[in-house]
């Protein structure tokens, strides 16, 4: 096995010689190809899915994970652990006392403030930037400042400038001079000295690094440790802190579990595991603030967004479009021709930008008692409809049983023009005894406060999806 996959290792990466202990990615290896790796082994019958790559980075360390779930398979081990059974009647929410707030009985105490200087981090993202953009709307609030670091001979108000002009959301004569600019990023050691004797009434953070495979720490020193930074200043500047996360810290659980847990704005460890190093991070990141919270004094809340589309008022989409994994499974099942009839029904959540960061802004100025809401679309969408809207854009796709789809995906990953493209559908795959449930999330108590508020979200019709699909046609993504 060893020999076979140093072989496929060099054809991938255009290598004459692979040995067994050279690790993939310090030879050329990328995401893009480990999922060609992953194909290779699918056909080969083994059960290899894109995360054991990461895990398991050389062919020899892949190889003896490979024999392992082969013996796994001789022995037919159990499919779900004691340890799930367990879990299942036991689980406590260790935040109880801090979360028990985020219930519809307590929204009669809600209401909003705007803060006078924000601190807003991730502001180059796409959510950062329209953050800052409805921040500015409010002229109650008199400083927004900026973490951004000099990017090569870019300085960080040349980057916001040229991002602000390519949203459309400022001319180019320069930055509104309610902005500050403080070069570096949350995970330098120094923000306190950076920021000592400047009053911030609310630190914003949008700032993530959203991949959600690799090999090595960043994902988590940027999510994990450039949180416990904020904690720090946080406290430091008598702030308040407001951490942006995400809906996939939901996770799975064992299919057997009973009841099946939900995710909602008053539990966050609901004994779940998640899936990826970035949704562990973002979880991990709210236990941390969570334990602040409720041991530090820390004034501290979690706003778990969803899926992010494009700009309800047009459609425009963000800056590095090809890197958003929901999209580019879009174009893979183009490229394939083919969708599987069984999962049509899918649920889509499409949370427009805009609207999420409108959302964020108010949620942000609750009372200090409400500590998590989710600022995620209640008017989502099946799969039907997207692909839908991508046959009305030009782009057909055929609906067929799961045969046949898989019988086509293999195809395309055969095809040296379309495998790269398609290979984005095997990146969330889990191996064959992970028997499991995604957590379903609930986000009742937000809309409800959303709507105490003067917010609601808009509906997704057919015209928004295809206004957004028609951008990214304009840009040939899906040729």
């Amino acid at each position: 096995i060893e020999r076979m996959l140093c072989k496929r290792i060099g054809e991938i990466l255009k290598l004459d010689r692979v040995g067994a202990t050279d690790d993939f990615f310090s030879i050329g290896g990328t995401s893009l190809s480990a999922a060609l790796l992953v194909s290779f082994a699918m056909k080969q019958g083994y059960d290899v899915v894109y995360k054991n790559v990461f895990d398991h980075p050389t062919a020899r360390k892949l190889a003896a994970f490979i024999n392992s779930r082969m013996k796994k398979e001789d022995k037919g081990a159990s499919l779900v652990s004691d340890k799930d059974y367990d879990e299942r009647d036991t689980y406590v929410e260790k935040h109880a006392a801090v979360l028990k707030y985020n219930v519809n009985k307590e929204l009669d105490d809600i209401s909003t403030l705007l803060p006078e200087n924000v601190m807003l981090t991730g502001v180059t993202g796409f959510l950062g930037i329209h953050v800052l953009c409805e921040l500015l709307k409010h002229p109650e609030i008199k400083k927004v400042y900026c973490l951004v670091r000099d990017k090569g001979v870019m300085t960080g108000e040349n980057r916001l400038l040229s991002l602000l002009v390519y949203y459309g959301l400022a001319e180019d004569d320069g930055l509104d001079p309610r902005i500050v600019i403080i070069k570096g990023d949350v995970t330098d050691d120094d923000l306190k000295d950076k920021l000592k004797g400047i009053r911030i009434d609310r630190i914003i953070n949008c700032a993530a690094l959203v991949k959600h495979f690799e090999e090595g720490n960043m994902i988590r020193h940027v999510n994990y440790d450039g949180l416990l930074n904020l904690i720090d200043l946080a406290i430091f500047l008598d702030s308040s802190l407001i951490q942006i996360s995400t809906l996939s810290i939901s996770g799975t659980v064992d299919k057997n579990r009973r009841p099946v847990p939900v995710l909602k704005e008053n539990t966050c460890d609901i004994g779940q595991k998640e899936g990826t190093k970035y949704s562990t991070s973002k979880f991990d990141a709210e236990q941390a603030l969570l334990e602040a919270v409720e041991t530090r004094g820390l004034k501290g809340k979690i706003i778990r967004v969803g899926n992010l589309m494009g700009r309800e008022r047009d459609g425009e989409f963000q800056i590095n479009f090809r890197t958003n994994g929901f999209i580019t499974r879009l174009k893979a099942y183009s490229k394939i021709g083919c969708f599987p009839v069984d999962n049509m029904d899918s649920p889509v959540d499409f949370s427009p930008v805009d609207k999420t960061a409108e959302a964020i802004v108010l949620l942000s100025g609750t009372p200090d008692k409400f500590t998590v809401f989710h600022a995620n679309n209640c008017h989502g969408v099946h799969m039907a409809n997207v692909l839908q809207a991508m046959a009305e854009c030009g782009y057909p796709v055929e609906t067929v049983k799961l045969g046949e789809f898989n019988s086509r995906l293999a195809e395309a990953l055969d095809d040296e023009e379309k495998s790269i493209t398609v290979s984005s559908i095997l990146s969330y795959n889990g191996n064959a005894d992970e028997d499991r449930l995604r957590v379903r999330t609930d986000n009742e108590f937000s809309i409800k406060a959303l709507y105490r508020l003067g917010f609601s979200w808009p509906i997704t019709g057919l015209p928004y999806i295809s206004r957004m699909l028609k951008i990214l046609q304009e840009m040939d993504f899906f040729d």
